[in-house]
């Protein structure tokens, strides 16, 4: 998501609490357990009536999930299309961020307030996050003094301009162009201490992907796919 991974802070001042070096944690941390099972939607799930995002008009930005697509329109409100009901996006207004990550639709209003479809990423740390990113069982938010809010796990990061959540883990992006993350599991990690002048982070399930500032990209993990 676009508004959530790459928006911008320049000053950073407050300190924010312990926990995680770039760009690997020394002491893994277990993932969040969450509540609820996730359902896959079967091959016949009735997706095309409710395929209306050619219909959207006045969108200012957008998000997904696994299986539904979220827009944010100029207005503050919120509309989706998908698998799931999400009841409490009609109820969103004067929203101006939205974020998306497995079955987990967020948004910030313009009052700091931060909304969420499922308790697992809910909190009330998350007020006044300029920019927000969400996944499996939490939610990662970006403070304007360049400090960051997990609703996971505790971190020190300073300076961050950028950030990104994912199953495995978050990754964060400071002033200089380094690079932080935290992995929740040995298994999951990927190496990037080695590079260096990046503008960008994303974090997929089983890949990550860095954008640098010569317009070229390092994408690093499992590869089945093309995904590297």
């Amino acid at each position: 998501v676009v508004a959530a991974t790459n928006a911008r802070v320049r000053d950073a001042s407050e300190e924010g609490p312990a926990s995680t070096e770039p760009t690997t944690a020394p002491q893994p941390t277990t993932a969040p357990q969450l509540s609820v099972e996730v359902t896959v939607p079967p091959d016949d799930a009735p997706h095309d009536e409710h395929l209306k995002v050619s219909e959207w008009t006045d969108i200012v930005a957008i998000a997904c999930t696994d299986y539904d697509t979220i827009g944010l329109k100029s207005d503050g409100t919120v509309v989706h299309t998908g698998y799931h009901a999400y009841p409490e996006l009609s109820g969103w207004s004067d929203i101006t961020v939205i974020g998306g990550g497995s079955y987990i639709a967020a948004a910030m209003n313009r009052a700091g307030i931060f909304y969420s479809s499922h308790d697992s990423a809910r909190s009330e740390t998350m007020k006044g996050a300029v920019a927000i990113d969400v996944s499996t069982g939490y939610a990662l938010g970006l403070r304007p003094d360049g400090t960051v809010i997990n609703t996971a796990v505790e971190n020190e990061w300073k300076d961050i301009i950028a950030i990104s959540a994912g199953s495995p883990g978050f990754m964060g992006l400071d002033v200089n162009g380094q690079i932080f993350a935290h992995w929740f599991s040995e298994r999951d990690e990927i190496d990037f201490t080695d590079v260096s002048k990046a503008v960008a982070v994303a974090v997929g399930g089983t890949h990550s992907a860095v954008l640098l500032e010569d317009g070229t990209v390092i994408a690093r993990g499992e590869n089945e796919n093309g995904e590297c």
